[in-house]
């Protein structure tokens, strides 16, 4: 009998199980939507079960789990279990509230020199912004500088062709949320020196930064920089170098924006070295900087509608379709599609073979519409048009019997614009004998391009 009791006594010592203690010592760390969750190791812990009160759950191998996709402004509950082997230890848990997520739509609405606006995505969560900005030498602006109003603020006092820092973030009774910060520009124009090479008797190089103003214009930009003294080489990014219009012994150089991703780059950077002959003493006051508008404006002379002579053309077909009434008799009306995608390839049009060419950008090419010898253009009435432009020539002395049409920014995707026309048959007694062609670069598609709309 006292054998049976031993050996009921080591069977029952034998199958005693261990289970792992709880977790101790729990923090979260809330980011935005996620939380990270971190607890102190257990002894002889196999693994964890981690669990949120959303439904998510994660095994974690080590003291930390995270979890994301959170409401802002919303409690939770975390649970951790250890476990070793198939035993579980007691549940151990924290609460916790998200705060605020980052402000949304935040964005610049509007720069001129001295200020800036910007406006974001309302939140009915939030109470109230904070906005705070930092200038290029990272000092903090005075809060006085910046008035809010529904969803906008105004920030005045600034510099022209300054880059500022402006960082915002909710506030709620819980705290505060998340910060956002845009980087934005003063708007304004000039020359600002970044660096200079010397040697021992001066400067034989250095390098700038130009500042274009902020509105994107329509075709084609040019930009001309005159340096105080001779350069022997000058290097563009944003733009590239017109060689036919600098005068390095001069100083002078000018580039172009001829590429559409050119026209969004507003600080155009350059490097510059003079000849060995020149030592210059570069300011940033010394080195001139002149825009697109006053560049042309001092040229309007030799632009306006010259021979064209450095300008490519080419001619495109015309598809031509002439009304008829109910009783198939001629209208005096009709429309024309000029196959622009013929000639050019690009923006999903045309093919990239031998017979195609890649299509200029916006300002760098105008479309031509002769009505033959037998119609004048005056007699050629144009209602309307798609896809393109027809441009006023009536202040033009040498236009020709011709129309000109343009692509602006939004229509130069077209590839297959064109027009619906009218025609007097004194004046035009002839429309089958139109030829329609493309003129690309030069001094006379420019000044073309300039001209205002019909």
């Amino acid at each position: 009998m006292n054998k049976l009791v031993i050996v009921f006594c080591l069977i029952a010592v034998g199958s005693a199980a261990e289970f792992p203690e709880a977790a101790e010592n729990l923090q979260v760390e809330v980011k935005g939507d996620s939380v990270a969750v971190t607890w102190d190791a257990v002894g002889g812990a196999t693994g964890y079960l981690v669990k949120l009160s959303t439904g998510q759950e994660t095994n974690a191998g080590i003291p930390t789990a995270s979890f994301g996709g959170l409401s802002p402004m919303t409690s939770y509950t975390v649970e951790v279990v250890a476990e070793m082997g198939n035993e579980i230890g007691e549940t151990a848990e924290i609460q916790f509230t998200t705060r605020l997520g980052k402000v949304m739509g935040f964005m610049v609405s509007e720069a001129t020199e001295t200020s800036i606006s910007v406006q974001w995505t309302e939140n009915n969560l939030t109470d109230s912004y904070v906005i705070r900005v930092v200038n290029e030498d990272g000092e903090e602006m005075d809060g006085s500088a910046i008035t809010q109003q529904d969803g906008s603020a105004t920030i005045t006092g600034l510099q022209a062709i300054s880059f500022y820092s402006i960082y915002i973030r909710g506030v709620s009774s819980p705290g505060m949320g998340e910060e956002t910060m845009i980087r934005a520009r003063t708007d304004g124009s000039g020359f600002k020196m970044t660096g200079v090479w010397e040697d021992g008797l001066g400067v034989v190089g250095g390098s700038g930064m130009i500042y274009r103003p902020l509105a994107t214009p329509l075709g084609i930009y040019r930009i001309g920089v005159t340096f105080p003294c001779e350069i022997a080489s000058a290097t563009f990014w944003n733009g590239n170098e017109d060689t036919q219009r600098a005068l390095p012994l001069e100083g002078y150089f000018e580039l172009v924006q001829d590429e559409m991703w050119m026209r969004e780059k507003t600080e155009i950077g350059i490097t510059y070295y003079t000849t060995n002959e020149t030592v210059c003493n570069f300011e940033n006051q010394s080195v001139a900087v002149t825009f697109n508008d006053e560049i042309k404006l001092a040229r309007r002379g030799d632009l306006l509608l010259d021979d064209g002579n450095d300008t490519q053309t080419i001619d495109v077909d015309l598809v031509q379709y002439q009304w008829a009434n109910s009783s198939d008799e001629v209208n005096n009306a009709g429309w024309l599609r000029f196959r622009l995608d013929k000639i050019f390839h690009g923006m999903n049009f045309g093919d990239e073979s031998n017979t195609t060419i890649l299509k200029p950008p916006p300002g760098a090419f105008v479309i031509t519409l002769n009505p033959g010898a037998d119609c004048v253009a005056a007699g050629l009435l144009v209602s309307h048009t798609w896809g393109m432009t027809l441009k006023d020539t009536s202040s033009v002395t040498n236009a020709g019997n011709v129309l000109y049409f343009s692509q602006l920014k939004t229509e130069w995707p077209v590839a297959k614009p064109g027009l619906v026309y009218g025609y007097d048959p004194e004046l035009c007694p002839d429309q089958f004998n139109m030829k329609a062609s493309v003129m690309i670069g030069g001094a006379m598609v420019e000044s073309i391009n300039e001209l205002p709309k019909a």
